[in-house]
C-alpha cells in the first residue's frame, strides 16, 4: 500500500520526465515519418495519379523547345513517380523543434511542386503528397507510443 505522499512523489518525479519522453517519441515520430516518405520516392501510391504521357515520353513546348521526357533520358524504368536523380529523396529531413513539436520537410522546390501539385499552371504537375502522407500514417503509432508513455509515467507500480 503506497501513502498519500508517496504517490505524490512518484507523480512528482514522472511530470520531471515528461518533456524527455515526449521528445523520444516525437523523433521517434518525425524520424519513422521521414523514412517513409523517402520510400515514397519511385513508388506509386494509391491516392496519387499516374505519370502523363508527357512526363514519360516527352513533349514539344509551347514555345517549341523538346522537353525530354523520362524515358528519352534514361530513367528506368520511366514511369517511377517523383523519382529522377535520387536528389528529392535525398533532400528529405526529419527535425524535432521541442518536446512535442517536429517537422519532416525538404529544401529541395520541386517537393513543393509534388506536394501541393501545381493548379493552373501552364502545364499543370497533380498534388503526390509524400510528407504530409507519411506523418498522417503515423498518427496511429504516435498515438500507440503516447498512450504506453502515459501508462508508463503514471502507473509506476
Amino acid at each position: 500500500m503506497y501513502t498519500l505522499e508517496e504517490i505524490a512523489e512518484t507523480y512528482r518525479l514522472a511530470a520531471l520526465r515528461v518533456p524527455e519522453v515526449l521528445g523520444a517519441i516525437t523523433t521517434d515520430v518525425v524520424v519513422t515519418a521521414a523514412e517513409k516518405a523517402r520510400g515514397y520516392i519511385g513508388n506509386d501510391q494509391d491516392d496519387w495519379d499516374p505519370l502523363s504521357e508527357r512526363t514519360i515520353d516527352g513533349f514539344r513546348h509551347m514555345n517549341g523547345l523538346w522537353i525530354s521526357g523520362k524515358a528519352q533520358l534514361g530513367y528506368s524504368p520511366p514511369d517511377n513517380p517523383l523519382l529522377r536523380e535520387g536528389t528529392l529523396r535525398a533532400s528529405i529531413e526529419a527535425e524535432v523543434l521541442e518536446p512535442t513539436m517536429g517537422m519532416i520537410g525538404s529544401n529541395e522546390l520541386t517537393a513543393l511542386w509534388q506536394e501541393l501539385g501545381t493548379e493552373g499552371a501552364l502545364y499543370p504537375i497533380p498534388p503526390r503528397p509524400f510528407l504530409a502522407k507519411a506523418m498522417q500514417e503515423m498518427v496511429p503509432e504516435a498515438e500507440a507510443w503516447l498512450e504506453e508513455a502515459a501508462v508508463n509515467l503514471l502507473t509506476p507500480w
